[in-house]
Formats: C-alpha cells, sequence, structure tokens
C-alpha cells in the first residue's frame, strides 16, 4: 500500500505513527468499493446489479467511505507495525483527520509497545532473611491437630444445655432479605471453632435440646457471593442433640494408627519435623526470590503502558474468583473501578515479569521443550502416576506455555539466588541477643 508516514517516540513506552495515504489510493479503493455494492444492491424498479450510481452512493456511500478508510488506515497500521518490527500491547489509540472519498486520509495512532529495559544491577545481591527453624511447639501443634483428625464422639447423656466445646446435632434454616433458601439442612459442629458465625455460637450456647434460637446477621459488603453483600441472613436452629469430642492418647499406639508409616511417638515426631523443615526451606526460598526481585525493582526502574497492568488487573479479577471467565470475557471488563485498589499490585507484577524475562534473554534462561520434558518426568516420579497422563495434563488447554514462562521464571530465579548472599537471622519472635553470632552466610 502506498502511504506516507513518520514515527516519534513519545515516552519509552509510546510511539506516535503519523500516516497519510494519498487521495488517488483512497479514491480507488472507495471505487472498487462501492463497485461491489452496487452489484449487489437491489433498488425497486432497477434490474439487480442496474442500479444508476448516484443512488447507490447516496444510499450507501457513507457507510463504503467509512468501510474503506477504516481498511486502509488497519492496514497501513499493521504493515507499519511489522515494518518497524514495533511490539505493539493493547489497543492503539487512532485519531482521523478526514474520512473524504476524494482526499488524503490522514490520521495519528498513539501505540503502546512492550517495555525492554536494559536490565543492569543483578551482580549480587545481600539479603537478610528469619533462618525459621522448626520449634517444638510446632509439632506439638501438628500432633495435635493429629489428634484432633483421629477424634470420634461421644453422646453427652448427663447434662441437655449446649456449651462451648460440644458438638451439636441441629437443624438450620436460612432466609436472605426475608426469603427461605430452602428446607431445613443438618447441622453437625463443634461450638468453639470459628466455622459459625460468632453471634450464631452465642445463640446456640446455653440452647437445650428441642429448642430453637433465631439470630439475623447483617452480610459484608465483600462478601464472596456479590448477590449477598449487604443483605440480612437470618438463621434459625433447632437443637436435636449433644455430643463431646474423645481424644486419643498421644502415644505410640496412636502414631502407629495416624497413616504416616511410623511406629512409635518418636519416630512421628521426627517425621512431622523434617516435614516442617521441608515446608519452611520452601518459604525461605520464596522469602529469598521476594527480596532479591524487590532489590531488582529498586534498582530498575523503567515505564510500563497502561494496558498490561489493565490486563494483569483482569488477570487479578480472575485470581481472587470475581470474574468467572468460563462466563464473561475478562477482556470486554472495564478495569477503571479497580485500578485503584489492584493498580499498584498490578503494576508490580507487570515490572517483575518483565525483568525476569529480559534476565532469561540475555542470560539464556529460556525454557526450551527439554525443560519441560525433566519437569514431567520429575512429576511422574513425584506422583506415582503414569508418564502419557502426566503428560496430557501439562498438554491440556495451552499449559505447556503457562509451564513454559513457569519455568523460566524458576530458571531465572534460581540464577539470581546464586548470586545471592543469604544471611540468616533469629525469627522475629526469637531472643535477639547475640544476633552476631545467630548469622550464617549461603
Amino acid at each position: 500500500m502506498n502511504y506516507k508516514s513518520s514515527i516519534e517516540d513519545v515516552n519509552e513506552v509510546t510511539k506516535k505513527l503519523t500516516v497519510s495515504i494519498p487521495a488517488d489510493t483512497v479514491s480507488r479503493e472507495y471505487e472498487n468499493a462501492l463497485s461491489g455494492v452496487m452489484k449487489n444492491t437491489r433498488i425497486k424498479g432497477f434490474r439487480p446489479g442496474k442500479a444508476p450510481r448516484n443512488i447507490v452512493e447516496k444510499l450507501h456511500g457513507g457507510r463504503v467511505r467509512m468501510e474503506v478508510a477504516n481498511r486502509l488506515i488497519s492496514d497501513s497500521l499493521q504493515s507499519l507495525l511489522k515494518e518497524h518490527e514495533i511490539n505493539m500491547v493493547g489497543m492503539p489509540e487512532i485519531d482521523i483527520a478526514s474520512y473524504e472519498s476524494d482526499k488524503d486520509i490522514e490520521y495519528t495512532a498513539n501505540v503502546s509497545i512492550f517495555p525492554t529495559p536494559e536490565i543492569s544491577g543483578y551482580d549480587s545481591f545481600e539479603l537478610e532473611v528469619p533462618e525459621m527453624k522448626v520449634k517444638p511447639e510446632e509439632v506439638d501443634s501438628a500432633i495435635e491437630q493429629l489428634r484432633e483428625n483421629q477424634a470420634s464422639t461421644r453422646k453427652i447423656e448427663d447434662r441437655s444445655q449446649a456449651q462451648k466445646g460440644d458438638v451439636i446435632e441441629a437443624e438450620v434454616t436460612v432466609k436472605v432479605d426475608g426469603q427461605e433458601q430452602g428446607p431445613a439442612e443438618p447441622l453437625v459442629v463443634a461450638l468453639g471453632e470459628g466455622r459459625l458465625p460468632e453471634e450464631l455460637e452465642k445463640a446456640i450456647e446455653g440452647l437445650k435440646i428441642g429448642e430453637s434460637c433465631t439470630v439475623s446477621i447483617p452480610l459484608p459488603d465483600d462478601h464472596q457471593d456479590k448477590n449477598l453483600r449487604g443483605k440480612t441472613a437470618t438463621y434459625t436452629v433447632n437443637l436435636k442433640g449433644l455430643s463431646e469430642k474423645v481424644l486419643p492418647e498421644i502415644d505410640d499406639a496412636f502414631a502407629k494408627n495416624v497413616g504416616m508409616n511410623v511406629e512409635t511417638l518418636l519416630e512421628l515426631r521426627v517425621k512431622i519435623s523434617e516435614q516442617l523443615e521441608k515446608e519452611k526451606e520452601r518459604q525461605r526460598k520464596e522469602l529469598i526470590h521476594e527480596k532479591i526481585l524487590e532489590q531488582l525493582l529498586e534498582r530498575n526502574e523503567f515505564m510500563v503502558p497502561q494496558p498490561l497492568v489493565d490486563d494483569e488487573i483482569r488477570g487479578l479479577l480472575v485470581r481472587y474468583g470475581l470474574i468467572d471467565p468460563r462466563k464473561v470475557d475478562p477482556g470486554r471488563i472495564s478495569v477503571e473501578p479497580f485500578r485503584e485498589k489492584l493498580g499498584e499490585v498490578a503494576l508490580k507484577r507487570v515490572k517483575t515479569a518483565v525483568l525476569v524475562d529480559r534476565i532469561a534473554e540475555k542470560e539464556n534462561l529460556l525454557a526450551d521443550q527439554s525443560d519441560i520434558e525433566r519437569e514431567i518426568k520429575e512429576a511422574t516420579e513425584k506422583h506415582g502416576m503414569p508418564e502419557e497422563e502426566v503428560r496430557r495434563f501439562f498438554m491440556e488447554q495451552g499449559r505447556s506455555a503457562s509451564l513454559l514462562i513457569e519455568l523460566t521464571r524458576n530458571k531465572v530465579l534460581d540464577f539470581l539466588s546464586e548470586r545471592a548472599t543469604v544471611k540468616y537471622v533469629q525469627d522475629s519472635d526469637g531472643n535477639k541477643e547475640g544476633k552476631g553470632d545467630q548469622e550464617q552466610t549461603d
């Protein structure tokens, strides 16, 4: 296509394209399009395709002129982007001066481009992270949770009044703003574990078997079901029976029965301690990665185009369950109402992704098919599943692309972690005295 153009850098992530499409090109394209319309136009009193040009132009000229202009603009813009290898993100902001079929079409397009900053300052990092040692009370807590899981119940025979700690058997009906939400449903729950609204638990405590209580509770404005926000839920509970928890003794027999392939309580404590240590090691690694990325962000200041941030906001809305992509196309959601609350988080996530991508390119750390094959093999061994089943999972619905991104990110973070000097210090709730003696360096 014949056109004149110029490109101006507005800033590091925005280019202004100025384009002029000559009148003869516009006129030729307009005449060709109008001729096509004339061949297919049916007007009363004329044979198909034989209506006079002036009548067809009067009826359809405006629409044809608009369609031709839009097509010429789109084609010239795409040609320019390809010719100059401009990686556009989002939709361009186009300002058109004229739609006349016998004049030059002149327009400008502000185009957001993907940021390609020069990354520096990743040769070394100085970090401090908590050592996160496994404490005896954490092992005790894990054992207590296992004990809770092994608990049985026993009917309370010498008392008919509910109190904290009881396991109640009841029926509950719920109304929202006076509307029944369905028939009565069975309710079995231990009082005091926080599984019921606090107001409802207090009303049930002191209730006798056979008695009922009704409690109305305003639902929060941030309720996960947007249809219930700001409404009032009314619960009616009819108490049917009371039981108490019976916890097993913590001994070798208990340890053998928890399903962790141990024979004694000592072996159980050791195994739980090992599991907790693995989890803390994972947390330490994540914290190291987080601090490295924070330092990278501080050392590298660059601009990010708003369309990228907006796309990330939409991704966060999906992630937080505020948008169901199966029902609504996230791309059609206006992000304006969410920019104030999510804009800063989204900007940081986009910048972090750009940093990781740029380092991956610079240091040749981009994941490839061999990395996917290694991941498939590791997942097969870890989960004891057939390799073909694991492979099918990773390859379904574009998961391979997401996996490549994740593997690249992990390679970059491992690469950066090797350049970090990490001082492990006592946890914030530990004894701070003698801190220098507590520090270790990796």
